[in-house]
C-alpha cells in the first residue's frame, strides 16, 4: 500500500476494517489530518481542508468512495460528516 496519509496519534488504525467502524474509533482531530489520496482538485489536501473549502466534497467520500483501500479516508470523512450535521 503505497498510500501516504498524515499520521493519526494513537490508537493505529487497521485500513482493513470497515469505515463505518473505523469511524466509530476515530477521534475528529484525527480525521481532519488525514491526506485525500486521490487524483482530483483535492489531491494532497487534509480532510479537515476539504470541508472548509467543499463541505460536499466530504459527502461524496461518504457516499462513492466505497474501495476498501479507501477505508481509513471514508471513515475520516464519516467522522467530519457527522460533527459538521450533528448525526450520531
Amino acid at each position: 500500500n503505497n498510500m501516504q496519509y498524515a499520521t493519526p496519534s494513537a490508537p493505529a488504525y487497521n485500513e482493513n476494517m470497515p469505515a463505518e467502524e473505523l469511524a466509530r474509533q476515530m477521534s475528529y482531530e484525527d480525521a481532519v489530518k488525514l491526506i485525500y489520496p486521490c487524483n482530483g482538485n483535492h489531491k494532497g489536501q487534509t480532510l479537515g481542508q476539504i470541508a472548509i473549502e467543499d463541505f460536499s466534497c466530504i459527502e461524496w467520500i461518504v457516499n462513492n468512495l466505497s474501495q476498501p483501500k479507501y477505508n481509513l479516508i471514508r471513515a475520516g470523512a464519516i467522522v467530519i460528516r457527522n460533527k459538521h450535521t450533528g448525526r450520531a
